[in-house]
This record gives C-alpha cells, sequence and structure tokens, in this order.
C-alpha cells in the first residue's frame, strides 16, 4: 500500500509497520519507520508517502537503459548494511545475483518509459516477494560498484 495522504478514518488505518517519508527526499532523510497507532496518528503532513514497511534484504539495482536500442544493462547491489539502520542509505553494498529483483526493476523502468541511468531500491516482504521502494532517474550513491552501467553509458553518448 502505498498513499500521499497519512490521515485516515480509523478503520482505513494500515497495518503497521509502515515506512513515511517526504515526497522529494536524499538518502532517507526524513525517513521514518512508524511502528505503533499513536505515532502514526501525530503524523499529519499531507506530502508525505505512506509505504508498508518491507522488512526483507534491500537491494539498489543500478541500470542504463539505451534510448536509442533499448538494451538494458543491470546490476544488482545488494545492501549489506545501512547507515541508518533499517531504512535509507547503504553504509556498504556488494554484487548480487537476485533475478527476481533484476526482473522488477526491468519491468518498472518499462512501465514507466525510462531510459539512461537509473537507481532503484527494491526490499523483500514478509512474505518474500520483491517490491519497489522507489526510483531515481540518475546515477545512483553506489554506482562505483557497476562500473558497466558507465560504461554502457559512455559507450551510447561516445
Amino acid at each position: 500500500m502505498t498513499t500521499t495522504n497519512p490521515t485516515y478514518a480509523a478503520d482505513q488505518r494500515p497495518h503497521l509497520p509502515v515506512v513515511v517519508k517526504p515526497r522529494v527526499s536524499r538518502g532517507g532523510r526524513g525517513v521514518e519507520v512508524v511502528e505503533t497507532q499513536d505515532r502514526f496518528t501525530e503524523i499529519t503532513d499531507p506530502g508525505l508517502i505512506v509505504q508498508e514497511f518491507a522488512p526483507g534484504e534491500e537491494f539498489c539495482p543500478q541500470l542504463f537503459i539505451s534510448p536509442t536500442t533499448g538494451e538494458t544493462e543491470v546490476v544488482v547491489l545488494h545492501k549489506t548494511a545501512m547507515k541508518e539502520g533499517r531504512v535509507g542509505n547503504a553504509a556498504a553494498v556488494e554484487r548480487a545475483t537476485d533475478q527476481a529483483v533484476a526482473d522488477l526493476a526491468r519491468e518498472t523502468a518499462s512501465a514507466i518509459g525510462l531510459t539512461g541511468p537509473l537507481d532503484m531500491d527494491i526490499r523483500y516482504t514478509e512474505a518474500g516477494r520483491p517490491v519497489l521502494l522507489e526510483v531515481n532517474a540518475r546515477f545512483g550513491a553506489n554506482s562505483e560498484h557497476a562500473p558497466e552501467i558507465l560504461a554502457a553509458f559512455l559507450e551510447e553518448v561516445a
């Protein structure tokens, strides 16, 4: 569940925990995992996004989609440590082979119609399903761990 209005009737409140974050953010600034109903009802800013909290492992796939050929390069990075605990920027990443994450990243870019360099955050739910958290239409903070993304970009513009 994702919404942009955290004001709910009592019978419509989401199952906790949820993630509350600004519509425009950078690196986890202003992101909060809300665990209690009391804290949730204190949040009244209609500019916030509310998402179901996915407690599983988090990945930041890096992509380059050629605007001329449509060829897609995907490198899946696993966030092995987080700077803010359970959310936000990765303090460490390692390359991973996770086909479900790579497929979701490709499908997302295709559905939105994006090309060029992309950075996404994808996390697993309790049920073991990967879900999209966000899309950044740019090189990601961890793109240094995926040099083939830059190489594909440079080949495109050369």
